[in-house]
């Protein structure tokens, strides 16, 4: 069975003037079609570098990155983006929501980047904000949401194309407990209606308890979690 991503040996380093830092050191990594899992590490070891070279933001310094067995960065630079836009969602621990936008407006924007008109998006967009409770918020700001509404939100905007596989970085950091239960319940909730992989990446010890696998990120390599 082909794996839905692949990593192969990957490396990333930073340069700063001559002094080069190595980042992640020979990652090897298989993620299949609906799995869901966590990367833990202390804050610093680089989880975010991984999970932004493993998802087609960030190019490797070497190794390759393959999705369905096709190598991500061999493609132009246009059909990355199209492959983030359709196939990949992500959520991050700031939720970079658009702050003139409503709700449904910020939720619609992935359809909208991929061409589908404004009416079919809105109702798209109304039925998954329905789906995560928040249908009676649709016509609110940013700014007028709670930090958990805002982040749930942000889950909606990821999901609404429907991605094969879901990012999250740090996605309950910036909230406080109960608020980051409820994140982390949503996001599997979500993960099994939808059926998608869920790639979550953390500090935080208790979401490994919520996790079948659970991988640590130290040193720049990937090890199963003890």
């Amino acid at each position: 069975m082909t794996a839905l991503l692949e990593v192969r040996q990957v490396k990333k380093s930073f340069w700063r003037g001559a002094a080069e830092t190595q980042v992640l050191q020979g990652i090897d990594l298989l993620i299949q079609e609906q799995e869901k899992m966590v990367i833990v590490g202390a804050s610093g070891c680089g989880k975010s570098t991984l999970l932004h070279v493993i998802s087609s933001l960030e190019i490797p310094t070497s190794g390759e990155v393959l999705f369905h067995g096709e190598s991500i960065y061999a493609h132009e630079d246009k059909k990355i983006s199209k492959l983030r836009n359709e196939k990949i969602g992500f959520v991050f621990q700031f939720h970079h929501l658009i702050s003139e936008l409503t709700t449904v407006e910020n939720v619609m924007v992935p359809l909208l980047i991929r061409g589908i008109k404004a009416p079919e998006a809105e109702q798209r967009a109304q039925f998954l904000l329905e789906e995560i409770g928040l249908s009676e918020r649709s016509q609110h700001r940013p700014s007028e949401l709670s930090g958990g509404e805002q982040q749930r939100i942000a889950i909606a905007r990821a999901m609404i194309a429907e991605p094969e596989i879901l990012f999250a970085d740090e996605p309950t950091g910036n909230l406080d407990r109960d608020n980051g239960e409820k994140v982390l319940r949503l996001l599997l909730d979500l993960q099994t209606r939808h059926k998608t992989a869920l790639v979550i990446v953390t500090h935080n010890e208790a979401l490994v308890q919520a996790m079948p696998r659970c991988l640590r990120l130290a040193d720049g390599v990937l090890n199963k979690n003890s």
